[in-house]
């Protein structure tokens, strides 16, 4: 029979199976695990056996999966992983995707099925699992397993190399602050059934920036990474030297690299042939009105001659201007 009759909810199974990509030999058994304990009164009618014996399917599914692909990971964190992978807001999640409240068997008391809470949703899939099992056995079961948490196995694996920010931010914030940090949630949204969670780390005073999720643990950790962040930077920036201040000898230093081209312009013109004999020729003129001009003024009370006055160049204008500029020396 493909169409059965749930609580005046007709279904058609063959649709849920062709979701799952599996056909069941005994239907019996995918409409017992979709059957909840709500909508019955007679004894083992229900799905809780075969959420019992899908819960052990998924473990088993899942731990060996996790063996064959982390063989370099130690026990403790396989535990870890598989934990976070068969929770009940994941299993829920899977349950969602597949449609599976819109072919279970309620009862009046639950109220709508779109609101089903984590748990329902959670402990049908572990049901549907162990019919599967019950119908062909182990691999068409774990097979299935993989496929429909593969998603989740990727994400949470990939992440295994990286430590608990949670944990880090309470570390950092214990050594560096002596407190511990607060996760505090900012707003909620969404219906019951999917809610959004956002969540900011708070710790002596601060605030850091809010993380959104749709469960608080996932918004948490994320708000912890958010923290880690601008702790990291902000003591990366710390720890930069500071730029050096400009030297006092700045206009010395200006000065020089004025006379520089003075220089260039003496070393080219003293380089021998005609230029050497200009330079020696304007010395020797120079020489006998220096004697004039100091006899002329050697008379008594009369102040000191004044020194002779060199050839201006551009160092010697720079000092007449300004002797300060040379303190720096």
């Amino acid at each position: 029979m493909v169409k059965a009759t749930h609580a005046s909810h007709p279904v058609d199974l063959s649709i849920l199976e062709a979701k799952l990509g599996y056909r069941f030999r005994n239907r019996g058994l995918l409409e017992l695990a979709l059957t909840h304990s709500s909508s019955t009164v007679a004894a083992l009618t229900d799905n809780e056996r075969l959420e019992f014996l899908g819960d052990a399917v998924l473990a088993l599914a899942v731990n060996e999966h996790l063996y064959r692909i982390m063989p370099g990971e130690p026990e403790g964190e396989l535990t870890r992983i598989k934990s976070a992978v068969v929770s009940t807001v994941t299993l829920a999640r899977v349950a969602r995707q597949l449609g599976l409240a819109e072919f279970m068997r309620l009862g009046k008391g639950l109220g709508d099925r779109a609101a089903l809470p984590d748990s329902v949703h959670a402990n049908v899939t572990e049901a549907v699992l162990a019919a599967i099992y019950l119908d062909a056995g182990l691999a068409p079961a774990k097979e299935l397993v993989i496929r429909l948490l593969e998603p989740e196995i990727a994400e949470i694996t990939a992440a295994a190399g990286r430590e608990n920010a949670k944990s880090q931010i309470q570390e950092l914030a214990q050594r560096r602050f002596g407190v511990a940090p607060r996760y505090r949630v900012l707003r909620e949204s969404g219906p019951q059934h999917e809610k959004t969670f956002v969540v900011a780390v708070e710790f002596k005073g601060r605030t850091f920036p809010e993380f959104s999720a749709h469960t608080k643990k996932e918004a948490e950790q994320g708000a912890a990474r958010l923290a880690l962040e601008v702790l990291h930077a902000a003591q990366a920036a710390a720890a930069r030297p500071a730029r050096a201040a400009p030297k006092p000898v700045a206009a010395a230093a200006a000065a020089g690299a004025a006379a520089r081209p003075a220089g260039r312009r003496r070393r080219r013109g003293g380089r021998g042939g005609r230029g050497g004999a200009r330079k020696g020729r304007g010395a020797r003129e120079s020489a006998p009105a220096g004697k004039a001009k100091a006899r002329t003024q050697a008379a008594p009370k009369a102040p000191p001659p004044a020194a002779p006055a060199a050839p201006r160049t551009g160092n010697a204008r720079k000092i007449r201007k300004n002797p300060y500029d040379m303190l720096g020396d």
